[in-house]
């Protein structure tokens, strides 16, 4: 009979199963446990170490991204 030292509740263990995730990132399509930082919005989930950068956020996050043109206009 083979023993194992390994607790089949840890991670190291070749048994393991993780837990059901509650949620799931849109980005890397990973669970999100108890620990992780993530942002929501309607329903989408997200990793906080998986935002590209902050347009992706903003455009995500439904913001516009526009260019200023012709200040002349604003001038004293």
């Amino acid at each position: 009979m083979e023993y194992s030292y390994f607790n089949a509740y840890s991670p190291q263990s070749p048994s393991y199963k993780p837990p059901k995730a509650p949620f799931y990132c849109e980005i890397c399509g990973q669970g999100i446990y108890e620990g992780d930082e993530y942002i929501e919005k309607g329903g989408e989930y997200v990793h906080f170490e998986c935002i590209p950068d902050i347009i992706w956020l903003l455009n995500w996050l439904g913001y516009d991204i526009k260019e200023a043109k012709d200040f002349g206009s604003y001038r004293d």
